[in-house]
């Protein structure tokens, strides 16, 4: 018997990339990624076409009571069941010849694979249709018809997206002798506008339009007439949407079938978990390694819940894992889930010594009813994920003799205390420091101080990211839009990062910006920063997202807020921390308010907004200023100016601390003003700015008045 187990690995490594170091694996990856599973209707990369094929037959198989060793035969089948489309695209029957003749080419240079092995693993891979115009790769036998349903789903969720089609039917008669047809069409679609053409590329022209533009809910009715073609046409393409550079796809009646689809009736598992209270157990530290320490244990967990399931059934199974959640397929198997949910809860109660929490919820849905209404089947269960995170938890009470025992870096009072460089610990800080500390080699700076003389907390996180993820049709499209998500984020965070480090303008020769990532996982970013580059930190990064992420460059689709909060290195770490993310909250509101509906009744979002204040004590201050971009960039720009000043020159702080804490108010500004010219006769400061700025006198004060817009 040859090792299937180990040759699924292998492949699996192959089509994902798996091996990040591996060029070559990268480039299989990407053009798995750019090739589509359907080229009438370009929504789904074959990559997760094949992807979710997989973890489908996987989870029916499983479920089924199949043996280990045929469940990986399901599983490489699938991985493998469309490569033919690599090199006949659109081409019916002959992508499956290519498929046939690719792997027997592979098949004949594996050794770790006997004879039968390879024959099954050609069969399943070729034989997955149920119409007969796919002649001796028809599924006849039982694992051939749970390969045929799982690539049935797989197919038929793909060609779902925002489009919905009611009431269109035609036979093949109709269609050939041009009879037309009256359809509705509506876009559910929240957040683009989608063109629609008729005529070619589509099998329809319309009566009314040549190309029409459906909005946010909108439903029309088209007359369309067949366009003549040649030879047997069984599906075909209503119109053409330039949004997807697709459209959708409909069968003509008659179609003929030999009835081979698997009949199982079986319901398949959603599985989602969710880890808790991520944002306390990081911010709660005093010291760079302990903070750092929390974000890894985070991604410890994540990562060994990942490995929990991958393990179980197959990394297929899992459609995304990031930012503290994760999403999977799996069997409808009450006691092994349950299980399972145990021991995730044990890996992240021992790995962050009760720190974290995991809130896992599964369902059992119709198979068919994840094809048709995967959106609300997510839904659901999200908000079974919110109900289990609002169950109460059982804590440990507070004890007299453990209640003046405090946690030299958290301020709790519970739990094992423990020394740590000769300060008393609790077992949950000493467990991120420890963690922390593995780190540290790779890590610099390792100390704020080592960052800078003045510090900046910058958080970031995405604004109205519900309505992206709310919109997601299909296990496929949920799982590509979450891993290019993810992914695009890390790649502009780095890319900022790398030019504020080193192209930063008021950089000397040979010097480079100090910051210290803590946090990025999802649409969220923690990092400690030096303060003359925080603002163009999160302004270059909004930048980037908002255009990176827009349609047609124009219209941005995703979007960031960011909250501020700048003090000097000595000042109480978690201080600062927590007035980042108040000031993170008033940015999202100001965002909030800027966000209009178009003539589509699409929403049109700014590109982004940013809250800033630097802090002096651990009293509340009402010296935030909060800016939206694009609309108040001049505002921002002049900010930047004022606090590199105020940061770098003993002569300007006193001026810009004036002006920053002086009341709202015309009267004020009068006061302000006249306080100036004093300054300026009595031969202070402002004599000195200009001689060292080889500035006029009345132009300082000029620029120091139009820093007064920040207040208004």
């Amino acid at each position: 018997m040859g090792d299937i187990s180990g040759f699924a690995e292998i492949v699996w490594t192959v089509v994902s990339a798996a091996d990040e170091g591996n060029k070559r694996l990268i480039s299989l990856h990407e053009d798995l990624m750019k090739f589509c599973a359907d080229t009438r209707l370009p929504v789904c990369s074959l990559f997760h076409h094949m992807k979710n094929t997989a973890a489908i037959a996987v989870v029916l198989a499983y479920d089924l009571g199949y043996e280990q060793d045929q469940i990986q035969l399901f599983r490489v089948a699938a991985l493998l069941h469309d490569v033919g489309k690599l090199y006949a695209p659109g081409k019916g029957k002959e992508h499956v010849v290519q498929t046939e003749k690719f792997l027997k080419n592979l098949l004949g240079r594996v050794e770790a694979l006997d004879a039968n092995q390879k024959r099954n693993l050609v069969r399943l891979s070729t034989k997955h249709h149920s119409t007969l115009w796919y002649d001796e790769y028809i599924a006849t036998h039982e694992d051939e018809k749970i390969l045929s349903l799982a690539d049935s789903i797989a197919s038929a969720t793909d060609r779902r997206y925002e489009i919905v089609l009611e009431n269109f039917s035609m036979s093949k008669n109709d269609f050939k002798q041009g009879r037309e047809v009256k359809v509705k069409i509506r876009s559910d679609d929240l957040i683009f506008p989608h063109r629609l053409r008729f005529g070619e590329p589509s099998n329809f022209k319309c009566k009314e339009f040549n190309e029409y533009e459906l909005g946010r809910k909108e439903e029309k009715e088209f007359t369309l007439v067949p366009l003549p073609s040649e030879g047997t046409i069984n599906q075909v393409l209503l119109f053409f949407d330039k949004t997807v550079n697709g459209g959708i796809i409909a069968p003509l009646l008659e179609q003929a079938s030999v009835g081979t689809m698997f009949e199982c009736g079986r319901k398949i598992g959603l599985f989602a978990l969710d880890i808790q209270g991520i944002q306390q157990f990081v911010r709660s530290a005093k010291k760079l390694p302990t903070l750092r320490g929390g974000s890894a244990i985070v991604d410890d967990v994540l990562e060994e819940a990942k490995k929990v399931l991958s393990e179980e059934f197959s990394p297929e199974t899992v459609l995304f894992s990031g930012g503290g959640n994760l999403v999977a397929l799996v069997p409808p198997r009450e006691e092994k889930l349950k299980e399972l949910k145990e021991k995730i809860n044990k890996i992240a109660s021992v790995l962050s010594a009760n720190g974290l929490r995991v809130a896992v919820s599964y369902s059992f849905e119709d198979i068919f009813r994840i094809e048709r209404e995967f959106g609300q089947c997510l839904s659901d269960l999200f908000k079974n994920i919110e109900n289990e995170k609002n169950f109460p938890v059982e804590k440990d009470a507070i004890v007299p003799e453990r209640s003046k025992r405090i946690c030299a870096h958290c301020s709790d009072g519970l739990g094992v205390i423990k020394l740590e460089n000769g300060e008393q610990v609790c077992e949950k800080c000493f467990e991120k420091s420890k963690r922390g500390k593995e780190l540290r080699e790779e890590l610099e700076p390792r100390t704020l101080e080592d960052i800078a003389e003045t510090i900046a907390v910058v958080v970031l996180d995405g604004n109205m990211m519900g309505r992206l993820l709310t919109q997601t049709k299909t296990p496929a499209e949920y799982s590509y839009k979450s891993e290019t998500f993810d992914t695009q984020m890390k790649v502009l965070l780095e890319e900022t990062l790398d030019e504020i480090e080193h192209r930063s303008p008021w950089l000397k020769k040979g010097e480079t910006v100090k910051y210290k990532k803590i946090y990025a996982g999802g649409d969220d970013v923690f990092l400690i920063i030096d303060s003359r580059a925080a603002i163009d930190f999160a302004e270059s990064f909004i930048e980037k997202v908002a255009h990176k992420m827009s349609f047609e460059g124009e219209r941005p689709t995703v979007t960031f807020s960011a909250g501020i909060a700048i003090s000097d290195k000595k000042f109480p770490i978690y201080f600062l921390i927590d007035k980042a993310y108040s000031l993170l909250g008033l940015a999202k509101k100001e965002f909030r308010k800027c966000v209009e509906l178009d003539e589509k009744k699409l929403f049109k979002l700014p590109k982004g907004a940013i809250a800033l204040s630097v802090v002096t004590s651990s009293m509340p201050s009402e010296d935030d200023f909060a800016f939206v971009l694009p609309r108040d960039k001049d505002k921002l720009i002049l900010l930047k100016k004022f606090l590199y000043r105020a940061i770098s020159s003993d002569d300007w702080r006193p001026l810009i601390s004036l002006l920053v804490n002086s009341e709202r108010g015309d009267e004020s500004k009068l006061n302000f003003v006249k306080y100036l010219y004093a300054r300026a006769l009595a031969k202070e400061s402002i004599i000195r700015i200009a001689e060292s700025e080889n500035m006029e006198i009345l132009a300082v004060i000029k620029e120091l008045i139009e820093g007064w817009k920040l207040k208004e």
